[in-house]
């Protein structure tokens, strides 16, 4: 096993054996470690011959691209952070007042009226994340629908348009963009010095390069002073940008967390922070500065190498995930490896209820707090997910205000992980979770989980009975908790209990005694066992959906999963903004809350879901297609070094190196044909 503290010593060891066990972080870091070291005995890994990656979907497809990075020296300072961050967040509470009154414009114009629309698109260009937006979406999805199209229009031509007016900045919440008006342009740069077109700086630059005139030392003096020039407004325009950046489109809570004056990474396809990880580029320094706490600039890089492009050392690649099937297109592009489908030991149990939802998203959230407070008090278990810390803080808050016991799992408090993980599948547990408990963790249920809940069924079935129910009617999802019910109640013939099938359910009616004709006043219950699994959001890729559902039902066990959505989410604002409620009209839960669920909104929600995963495939193909450049010149390097370090005269390698491209550079210069003018052609080069 390689581990993070393992000596070099220790690790030479261990990757001696035959079969090595570790993270892929901790292999990619070792590989770089190694094409630093300045001679082949103190390499620790040994030939890569054959990799096998758990969750390989996750590790091969969402983190193809995700840079290692060994960092040597800081590379700058912090010494104009201050002034950016100052002229930064003024720019944004700026932007702030103006989307205020967008807002209360909004609220003064009719629905129909002919610049509704326009006022709409113009707060989603300048505040997406507005809570009025969420408002207007559910109360006229269609009147949101125009105004989306109309801003998604003039983003492509900002410069030129109405919208604009007025406005500081832009933000582009799908492509994760932020742009600068002229007008904020013109702000920033009064505050902090032109860095926004360096095109002068360049034309001057070229215009010295190529006057004559200029004797060669003054020349290059006033090259290296313009340069210097170019580069601080370069520098100066990336630290504006990336402080746009981190205040306009990462998240507390949601993107990163701030513990003991450290910005911590989170990981948003699996809810665990990263300690590890930084942005690069100046943005991590962005986040910092916003954040308060101490600055750490950029690092010179010393060794880089991309999961992809480490990866495509090992001679043979396999894995194995449970989500893998609808990325097998991107796993023959990427590693030529075929997706196939292992049936599970036990035949699975589990039921998924699909999506319901809901018009408003408080009325989401008192229908999570009922569903669990009903399966508290029957002993089934819940989990209860969410995408980000903030969401399931206010959860939390929610029960604990309802007074049901729970556990708390999120990146805040992810070092009580094993325990809380332990206890989900015990008798009465409620958990609230990020994506932490949705991929590679275990949740076992309590031995005789289905026998002590089916019991505490037969006892909230009599004390019903007892009290003013004619009759209680319990519908089942599949036929062995059905089975599992009757035995219970039938047991001891207190009850009258017949079964029928019907709207694909299992109904199980009891009574106390024989029934009169007319059922005067009838109690329904819904009967579930094993683990129940619900969602407050959709997540933008289905595999992290269907990596959720997966923690119910398994091993052949009982469960069941359901997502709680309302039109106030951000899936529907950013994704879904044309869904178009069923013409059949909404249901009413127990409480009388309004909400819609079916097959047209299951299909409606799996194609938004679909278009954004094709959007996700296209654009790590792109960023793919980049990164594989600087991955085949960094592997050619270290294949060179390792050459190098290994030969016994640098002499015959330089040598050798020297004859390589100097046969390459007569080839291109110098066609068979025209070798004989030899001086002609050395003149032309």
């Amino acid at each position: 096993v390689v581990l993070s503290y393992l000596s070099d010593e220790e690790r030479w060891d261990a990757y001696t054996k035959q079969v090595v066990y570790g993270t892929l972080r901790e292999f990619g870091f070792d590989f770089l470690r190694d094409n630093l070291k300045m001679s082949p005995d103190d390499l620790v890994q040994k030939k890569l011959n054959v990799a096998i990656v758990d969750e390989v979907d996750h590790a091969l497809i969402d983190e193809a691209s995700t840079p290692m990075i060994i960092g040597g020296t800081p590379t700058g300072t912090g010494r104009t952070l201050a002034r950016v961050r100052s002229s930064v967040r003024d720019l944004v509470a700026r932007q702030k007042v103006v989307a205020l009154g967008l807002a209360e414009q909004l609220d003064g114009v009719d629905c129909n009226a002919s610049d509704h629309h326009t006022l709409l698109a113009k707060l989603m260009l300048g505040q997406p994340d507005h809570p009025s937006l969420k408002q207007h979406l559910a109360d006229n999805p269609v009147q949101y629908k125009r105004a989306r199209r109309l801003a998604e229009q003039e983003q492509a031509d900002y410069t030129n348009s109405l919208l604009v007016t007025g406005l500081l900045y832009i933000i582009d919440q799908q492509d994760r963009f932020v742009t600068l008006t002229e007008a904020g342009q013109e702000l920033l740069e009064a505050r902090l010095g032109k860095f926004f077109d360096a095109g002068s700086l360049e034309q001057r630059i070229s215009s010295v390069t190529r006057d004559p005139n200029i004797p060669l030392a003054e020349r290059r003096q006033a090259q290296a002073k313009l340069t210097r020039q170019l580069l601080q407004r370069y520098s100066l325009g990336n630290q504006v940008y990336q402080m746009l950046r981190a205040y306009l489109l990462l998240k507390k809570d949601a993107d990163y967390l701030v513990t003991e004056d450290t910005v911590v990474l989170i990981d948003r396809c699996t809810g665990r922070p990263r300690p590890d990880s930084r942005y690069q580029l100046g943005l991590q320094a962005a986040l910092e500065a916003k954040e308060g706490v101490t600055v750490h600039p950029d690092t010179e890089v010393l060794a880089q190498i991309s999961v992809q492009g480490y990866m495509s050392q090992y001679w043979k690649v396999s894995g194995m995930t449970g989500t893998a099937l609808t990325s097998q297109d991107e796993f023959l592009e990427m590693y030529g490896l075929d997706v196939q489908v292992v049936p599970p030991t036990q035949p699975s149990m589990r039921v998924d209820l699909g999506h319901r939802v809901y018009a408003d998203r408080d009325h989401k959230l008192a229908a999570v707090v009922d569903e669990v407070e009903a399966c508290r008090r029957v002993g089934r278990p819940v989990l209860v997910a969410t995408l980000t810390v903030e969401q399931s803080e206010e959860v939390s808050d929610l029960l604990t205000g309802r007074g049901v016991p729970h556990n708390l799992l999120n990146a805040v408090s992810g070092h009580d992980e094993a325990r809380i993980v332990k206890e989900a599948g015990s008798y009465g547990a409620v958990t609230v979770a990020t994506n932490m408990a949705g991929r590679g963790t275990d949740i076992i249920l309590e031995q005789n989980l289905s026998g002590q809940v089916a019991g505490r069924y037969r006892d909230l079935v009599q004390q019903l009975l007892s009290e003013d129910s004619s009759s209680v009617t319990l519908n089942c999802y599949t036929r062995g908790e059905a089975d599992i019910l009757w035995d219970k109640l039938s047991r001891d013939g207190t009850f009258i209990v017949t079964q029928v099938h019907q709207d694909n359910l299992e109904r199980i009616r009891v009574t106390l005694s024989q029934p009169p004709q007319e059922d005067r006043n009838p109690t329904f219950l819904d009967f579930g066992l094993g683990l129940y699994v619900m969602s407050i959001e959709l997540s933008q890729s289905a595999r992290i959906d269907l990596q959720l559902k997966g923690r119910s039902g398994r091993q052949g066990e009982f469960g069941l999963t359901r997502f709680l959505l309302s039109f106030e989410d951000q899936f529907f604002a950013q994704w879904a903004a044309d869904f178009v409620c069923p013409s059949k009209g909404g249901e009413k839960d127990p409480a009388g809350r309004d909400f819609f669920e079916g097959r047209d909104v299951d299909r409606h929600l799996k194609e938004a879901q679909g278009t954004i995963e094709e959007e996700a495939e296209a654009h790590r193909r792109y960023v793919r297609d980049y990164g594989s450049v600087l991955d085949a010149h960094t592997l050619l390097y270290y294949r060179m070094r390792r050459e190098v370090m290994a030969s016994q005269s640098f002499r015959d390698e330089t040598l050798k190196m020297a004859w390589h491209d100097a046969r390459y550079v007569v080839h291109h210069h110098f066609p068979e044909e025209i070798l004989a003018d030899y001086g002609l052609r050395f003149d032309q080069m």
